[in-house]
């Protein structure tokens, strides 16, 4: 089945109508809503076997007969009230069947309209047996179909596009390409239903001959049956513009409708769309399908669904993945060289950039260095400056305070004690220093101190040892 075709209808339930416009047969699929699923044309010739253009799978799917025809015979009865209106047209079969034809020999349906005075107004459709066996076997043998219905298509067609509120006598005429349905109407009842061979075309060719015919049927039956009243309104379906004005320079009243419509199409999609419904002007020409047949109904519109959507959907997929692989691949191509060049120029910035941090760690720690440094000659140079004459130093050790604060040790000699005090004085009174501590001190002969810094004295000295903490 074609893509488009499984586009349009996904898993809802389809149903065919055929339909006999003149040269060819119309086939149209719709949902239950009677949205249009498919429009298509089986073409044939003495030579050829028939087939369906565009190609339709028909296994599996449920098609309806949209019968019309001289073989269709649609005829209003007076059924009593008090009778079950199915057992009585049984039983009654002459008031609406042509002489010699019984029940067997037709398909059979009725349609129960207004009651009044004890007579139910009653609509019958047949259909000849014979007729519509031959016809559904050849469509069966040549292309598979299997029928499940026949329909009244005129019939269904009037009753989809009736218009509401119908009072007094109507008269509804429906326009197809080589055929004319006339209905006559008596409010919502139908009173009178014929067939003429001839239709849009026919008119177009020869009009005289088909408002002849036309009015022929329409007088006779108001002359007839309606004491000689015409009808109060014409109601045109199909392009029949001319006829409406026809009406109109008779000073007859009359309304178009679906002038732009194709009416074989709309004839057999009201069909279509008529077979989901239950009861009423429908007829059962097969069982229902089995289960087996269910199950492989579904399978396969399964099977269609993957091969026709999904299988597609994913070649499409993969095709563009790989057109956009391919111009990846092309973009590389191109780009390769400049990258090279500017993975080399980055390569280039990133040691240059580790360089310079190495080289900015480097002297950070010069800075820190100097800085310390300074600060130590900035110290010992404080240390000078307090220092009286009679001070002097054999060692000085400083220590870089890692977790506490610097310190200052100080080795020497004095004089005399006056003079070490004096010293001791002077660097506490010293804002740099938080603290001076005289960690020894002590009386030593001249020689144990030449011993000691080999410092030439002529007397005694003060040796001592001094922690400053900065």
């Amino acid at each position: 089945m074609q893509f488009s075709l499984w586009f349009k209808r996904g898993f809802k339930p389809v149903c065919y109508a055929l339909y006999n416009s003149g040269n060819e047969w119309r086939v149209i699929g719709t949902h239950s809503d009677g949205s249009l699923v498919y429009d298509g044309r089986i073409t044939a010739s003495d030579e050829t076997k028939p087939t369906i253009a565009p190609y339709l799978d028909t296994d599996g799917e449920t098609f309806t007969l949209a019968h019309a025809g001289p073989t269709l015979l649609l005829r209003p009865v007076e059924v009593p009230e008090s009778e079950e209106p199915h057992e009585w047209l049984h039983k009654n079969s002459e008031s609406f069947l042509p002489f010699s034809i019984t029940m067997e020999d037709v398909h059979f349906d009725y349609r129960s309209q207004s009651a009044d005075n004890g007579i139910r107004h009653t609509l019958t459709a047949v259909a000849k047996r014979s007729f519509v066996h031959a016809l559904t076997e050849k469509f069966n043998t040549a292309l598979g179909i299997r029928f499940r219905h026949i329909k009244a298509a005129p019939l269904e067609f009037l009753l989809s596009h009736l218009p509401p509120d119908l009072v007094g006598i109507t008269a509804h005429i429906i326009l197809d390409i080589q055929r004319t349905y006339i209905f006559i109407l008596d409010h919502q009842d139908i009173r009178l239903y014929k067939d003429l061979p001839g239709g849009e075309l026919l008119f177009k060719e020869n009009q005289e001959q088909f408002l002849t015919e036309m009015n022929n049927v329409i007088v006779d039956f108001w002359e007839l049956h309606l004491f000689g009243t015409p009808p109060l309104h014409y109601f045109i379906y199909g392009p029949g513009k001319e006829l409406a004005d026809h009406f109109a320079s008779k000073n007859q009243d009359a309304t178009l409708l679906l002038a732009e419509a194709d009416i074989s199409q709309e004839i057999a999609k009201v069909s279509a769309k008529a077979s989901f419904q239950k009861g009423g002007n429908k007829t059962e020409l097969a069982d229902p399908p089995s289960d087996s047949l269910r199950k492989r109904i579904l399978w396969k519109h399964i099977a269609s669904f993957l091969s026709h959507t999904l299988l597609p959907g994913l070649v499409g997929l993969l095709l563009l993945i790989l057109f956009f692989k391919g111009l990846l691949l092309l973009w590389q191509h191109h780009t390769e060289p400049n990258f090279s060049a500017l993975q080399g120029k980055i390569h280039q910035l990133n040691r240059l950039k580790e360089e310079n941090r190495s080289l900015r760690t480097e002297l950070l720690q010069n800075n820190s260095l100097i800085s310390r440094r300074s600060q130590t000659t900035l110290l010992l140079e404080k240390v000078r400056q307090v220092t009286p004459d009679g001070v002097w130093f054999s060692q000085m050790n400083f220590q870089e305070g890692k977790e506490g604060p610097d310190k200052l040790f100080l080795t020497g000699f004095s004089e005399t004690d006056q003079e070490l005090q004096r010293l001791f004085r002077n660097l506490e009174s010293l804002a740099s220093f938080k603290r001076v501590e005289l960690l020894t001190s002590q009386s030593v002969s001249a020689g144990e101190a030449y011993r000691k810094t080999q410092t030439v004295s002529s007397k005694p000295v003060t040796f001592f040892k001094m922690e400053i903490t900065k």
